[in-house]
């Protein structure tokens, strides 16, 4: 009698795996991914997966702006939504060792400053507004509220990165040594994706004077496992790459969306024409000083993914963002002419 009662209450219980049950405690209603309207925009409409975005720049060279566009969106990531924000926590993987909290800061605090408002008028993701805070120490408490949901990780090796992210899940959902177990995570960030290399092991067997080679694990691993990191917690991700090449192979998984890429530069001095007379140099030498002074970066649209139609940006769309001293600024007319 009890085992054919166990057997039915047993018959009863619904196996759910962590997608799943996450799922089921998800907001019906749709968030933007971002907050950033000139970037959202161009994002899938009718994906049922979040967004995966690629960040990359022309060449080796650094500057590009692609760790100030990730500030920024770090910083909407955190912050409460009366200042624009979306109020989780965001995990940022920086393999480069270059990742300042104090720029972050900075751009918090810029944030905080201004009232929230979209970048476009025309936009309908505008939360409520709040007042800017009124003295320093109500903006430093919600600059240090807001960093303290913020997890920054910093692998050292190709294989601890791809480690790092596996392990995200125990982290965050049963480790008892961060303050975000009741916030949604509403950024994955990996700043930047390994190249594939080989990297020397030491063999301690022979003084390293004959190190073993281990071999980096191909690109598509990681964005596969950014990928199920983003489906398991709804949440968008970003990655960083130095070219273009490195995820539009043949051997993609279909499983996993293509990404959007976008590439940064920053905006270019037009040469002179070619006859230019001295005085009509000399004329122009104060405008091209303060193109640079101003430090503007143009963000396009390298591959589209698929066609106007489908919500996904399309080869050529762009927006731009400033760079002070004070912190990042979106404007959608910042590269215009």
């Amino acid at each position: 009698m009890a085992q054919d009662l166990g057997r039915k209450v047993l018959a009863e219980v619904e196996e759910m795996g962590l997608d799943e049950l996450l799922a089921a405690h998800r907001p019906l209603a749709p968030t933007p991914p971002f907050n950033l309207p000139a970037l959202d925009r161009l994002l899938p409409t009718r994906s049922p997966q979040p967004p995966l975005l690629e960040l990359t720049s022309a060449g080796p060279s650094p500057g590009a702006g692609k760790t100030h566009l990730l500030y920024h969106l770090l910083a909407l990531a955190v912050l409460p939504s009366a200042n624009g924000g979306k109020g989780g926590c965001a995990v940022i993987i920086d393999t480069d060792g270059t990742f300042s909290v104090e720029r972050l800061a900075q751009q918090l605090r810029l944030l905080l400053l201004l009232p929230s408002k979209p970048e476009d008028p025309a936009s309908t993701t505008a939360s409520a507004t709040e007042p800017a805070p009124h003295d320093e120490n109500e903006a430093t408490a919600k600059i240090l509220a807001a960093l303290s949901h913020i997890h920054l990780f910093r692998p050292q090796t190709p294989a601890s990165t791809l480690a790092t992210l596996q392990n995200l899940p125990t982290y965050l959902l049963t480790s008892k040594t961060h303050l975000s177990h009741d916030r949604p995570l509403t950024l994955l960030a990996l700043d930047s994706l390994p190249r594939s290399q080989t990297t020397p092991k030491a063999n301690n067997n022979d003084n390293n004077n004959n190190p073993t080679f281990l071999p980096t694990p191909p690109p598509q691993t990681y964005l596969t496992t950014l990928t199920t990191l983003s489906n398991t917690f709804a949440t968008p991700s970003v990655y960083t790459t130095r070219t273009t090449t490195t995820t539009t192979t043949t051997t993609t998984p279909k499983t996993r969306p293509e990404p959007l890429t976008l590439k940064l530069r920053r905006k270019a001095v037009r040469k002179f024409p070619q006859g230019v007379s001295v005085r009509a140099a000399l004329r122009e030498c104060g405008q091209r000083a303060q193109i640079v002074g101003e430090g503007v970066f143009e963000v396009s649209v390298v591959i589209g993914g698929g066609q106007r139609g489908g919500g996904r940006g399309v080869e050529g769309e762009r927006f731009g963002f400033r760079v002070g001293a004070e912190g990042v600024v979106v404007a959608p007319g910042a590269v215009d002419g």
